[in-house]
Parts: structure tokens; C-alpha cells; sequence
């Protein structure tokens, strides 16, 4: 009897045991269902907060990238760091005059617009020549035209030369006036 009672003790143990790691299972299960419920929580706003953040950074840039564009820049290798026919006035309210060619005097009028992260220059009249028998026919070049862009190169600024058009074609016999003259790298003087 003894023995019964014993082996009895031993199955309800047992049962119980197992009952109980169940149980224990399930609470775990669950506890980890939770867990990694909350893990996900956090890991999303992690995600979110670091997206905003990045949103909220190029904002700031952009903003202070277009500001930055204003002002006065220099040509990099302009001899004593003197302006003459080296510099760039970039102002985005109103026309500006451009110097191509300062012993000539030809300069040239330009409006300047954003697009992104270029400045387009447009062409919009000129003056000066530089021979009296081959005069440059300003009113033949196309108006509002882009003649050249400006990119950010860090903390310089690069001007490409595209050329003045006439019908929409390059005028090439005048491409060189503005790549001689204008093209190349400034600085914020």
C-alpha cells in the first residue's frame, strides 16, 4: 500500500509539474509576446524620431543653403583678390551686371534663378564690343535664355559657361566671350 500511495504521490507530482511548466510556458509566451511588442514600440518611434530628425536637418540646410547663395563671390585665382571683372554679385531680387570682358567694356545683364540646387544665369541684354567693325549683336541673343549655371562645390561656387543662343541654337562665334571671362570656381569674398 505503501508503495501504491508513493507511485500515486509521484504521477500527481508529476502531473503537476508539467501543469505548472505549462502554465509557466504560457506566461512566458506571453510575457515575450509583450515584450517584443514593446521592443517594436520603441524600435518604430526610434524610427520616427530619427526620420524627423532628418527632415528637420534638411530643411535647415536647404534653408540656410539658399540663403548662403546671396552675396558677393570672387574668382579663386583673381590676381591680389581685387573684383574688377572677377566677381559675381548673386542676387536673386533683380537684374545684375556681369563683366565679360573689363579693357572692352562689354558686360552683360542677368537675371539668376533657383532649381534646386543649381542657380541658372539668363541672359537678358548686354553692351560693349570688341571691335568696332564686328560689333556683338546683344538684341539677336535670345532673352531669358540660361547662358550658364552655378553649382556648390563646399564653400566655392562653379560657374559653367553654356554660351549665348540665337533661334535657340549656340552662337558659337561668341562662346568664348563668357567661358574666357566667367567660367571657373569663386569664392565668398
Amino acid at each position: 500500500m505503501k508503495k501504491l500511495l508513493f507511485i500515486g504521490l509521484i504521477m500527481i507530482t508529476a502531473l503537476a509539474c508539467q501543469e505548472n511548466k505549462k502554465s509557466s510556458t504560457s506566461e512566458n509566451d506571453a510575457e515575450n509576446e509583450i515584450s517584443t511588442s514593446e521592443s517594436n514600440d520603441v524600435v518604430q518611434s526610434e524610427q520616427q524620431r530619427k526620420e524627423k530628425a532628418s527632415r528637420e536637418e534638411t530643411e535647415a540646410n536647404t534653408k540656410k543653403t539658399i540663403a548662403d547663395w546671396n552675396g558677393q563671390f570672387i574668382k579663386v585665382d583673381a590676381e591680389n583678390n581685387v573684383c574688377e571683372c572677377n566677381c559675381i554679385e548673386l542676387n536673386f531680387q533683380g537684374p545684375a551686371t556681369l563683366c565679360i570682358d573689363q579693357n572692352a567694356g562689354i558686360d552683360i545683364q542677368v537675371k539668376f534663378s533657383k532649381d534646386n540646387d543649381v542657380v541658372n544665369i539668363h541672359y537678358l541684354n548686354g553692351s560693349g564690343n570688341i571691335e568696332e567693325k564686328n560689333p556683338i549683336p546683344w538684341a539677336d541673343f535670345d532673352k531669358n535664355n540660361i547662358i550658364a549655371t552655378i553649382t556648390r562645390n563646399g564653400s566655392q561656387l562653379n560657374l559653367d559657361w553654356k554660351g549665348f543662343t540665337i533661334d535657340q541654337k549656340l552662337a558659337t562665334d561668341y562662346a568664348i566671350l563668357g567661358k574666357k571671362n566667367l567660367e571657373g570656381t569663386y569664392k565668398r569674398k
